[in-house]
């Protein structure tokens, strides 16, 4: 693609990146952390000050719960001329490849919030009915809300419990973040997982 042709598309994908973000009301720092990006290298990227890759944009799709169609030029009827469908395709299943290699999974979570709480995974995957468990176990499904490809039902799946419970758990446990210790725990947690993308990213 010429470089015209490739500027004018980045352009493009960031201000769609942008409108979307406060469509959904959302602060650059939250879709930064969302995405697993440092904020200020995303703050570059929406500005234009960086050129967004493949594995930024997919992670920033992913975060933003929308497909790629949703921010191509070619599919919103103001395609640059050096765009297909052919380079289009092309794009979608190189990056949807490097978004299955690099995204956190289920047990990512749960290894990190165990850790955070001093805990072994397996203790998490138990029927141990202690506060401590159980308070652990919110705090997986309410950080797996940063995730958006995993899905509650197969994070209670994992832990071999009741969604329902699962959800109320993790409600209840919203309304405590303001405590210190929990606080703080959700976002070592937070930085954990950051780093796992990180390593995946140069497997």
């Amino acid at each position: 693609m010429a470089a015209a042709g490739q500027a004018a598309v980045n352009d493009f994908v960031r201000r769609r990146i942008r409108e979307l973000r406060i469509e959904r009301e959302l602060k650059t720092s939250d879709l930064a952390r969302r995405a697993g990006i440092a904020l200020g290298s995303y703050s570059c990227l929406e500005a234009g000050a960086y050129r967004i890759s493949l594995e930024n944009l997919f992670r920033i799709l992913t975060a933003l719960k929308v497909d790629i169609r949703e921010v191509w030029p070619a599919r919103r009827g103001e395609p640059p001329k050096a765009v297909d469908d052919g380079y289009v395709k092309a794009v979608i299943c190189q990056a949807d490849g490097d978004l299955r290699r690099h995204r956190v999974e289920v047990d990512d979570v749960l290894a990190a919030v165990a850790r955070c709480f001093g805990l072994k995974a397996e203790r998490l995957l138990s029927a141990e009915r202690s506060r401590l468990s159980a308070e652990a176990r919110a705090l997986a499904a309410v950080l797996a809300e940063d995730f958006p490809q995993i899905r509650r039902v197969d994070l209670a799946r994992r832990l071999r419990r009741d969604i329902s419970s699962l959800s109320h758990g993790a409600q209840r446990l919203k309304l405590r973040l303001s405590e210190r210790r929990l606080a703080a725990n959700l976002s070592k947690a937070r930085r954990e997982l950051t780093k796992v993308m990180e390593e995946k990213a140069h497997e």
